[in-house]
């Protein structure tokens, strides 16, 4: 999973740039990434320093700080720790009308960079034709799937996701927007079967050398 810094744009009702009171302008705002109402920082050091700035501001609800642990589908794989404010991971994430449940607390800190940029997902949108079968292997959290499931004329759009978080979100996400036409299924993408005759195929899966 990776993020696309040009999709923190489209997180819901993004918040206006922030008016410095007067004690936080002559203070180094530490660099951090917005997602939702979460900040993010990349920084190890000084983190308690950092979330007092970071909280001083009127957008942000939490400080969190990106530190991966874990490999795989290991349950305690994650790559957000909480570090002050707000509990609440959970954020909304919305593209082109459909929105996106995500939490950060559940090795879902980062959108799937796999699956390209919002323009990319637009592109391949723009490829379906009327009444395709559409098959997405590696469909994550159900980025392209919804998004194909609202925006195409396609007849079916089937996602296959390894990840059982991953997989929960997207169902989440279907059901959150209505869209009959897409489903998940958890399994291994690589092992197929039964599924019938599809029209088009996309994969957003990780390739790893022998």
């Amino acid at each position: 999973l990776g993020f696309d810094p040009r999709e923190s744009r489209r997180f819901k009702k993004p918040p206006k740039a922030p008016q410095l009171q007067h004690l936080e302008q002559d203070l180094p705002i530490p660099r951090h990434q917005m997602m939702g109402h979460v900040a993010v920082l990349s920084q190890q050091d000084a983190l308690e320093a950092a979330a007092d700035i970071l909280l001083g501001l009127r957008h942000v609800r939490t400080v969190a700080v990106f530190e991966p642990t874990g490999t795989g589908l290991a349950p305690e794989r994650n790559g957000i720790r909480y570090v002050a404010g707000d509990r609440n991971l959970e954020i909304l994430y919305k593209e082109r009308g459909i929105e996106f449940g995500l939490d950060l607390s559940r090795r879902l800190s980062r959108l799937a960079k796999s699956q390209g940029s919002c323009d990319e997902r637009k592109r391949i949108c723009d490829l379906v034709k009327p009444g395709e079968r559409i098959l997405v292997l590696g469909s994550g959290i159900g980025l392209t799937t919804c998004l194909l499931g609202a925006h195409t004329e396609c007849q079916e759009v089937v996602g296959i996701e390894s990840d059982p978080v991953a997989h929960e979100f997207a169902l989440a996400n279907i059901k959150r927007n209505k869209l009959s036409r897409v489903s998940s299924l958890l399994g291994d993408p690589h092992e197929l079967g039964g599924l019938g005759k599809f029209d088009r195929v996309c994969a957003f899966l990780t390739f790893t050398r022998n």
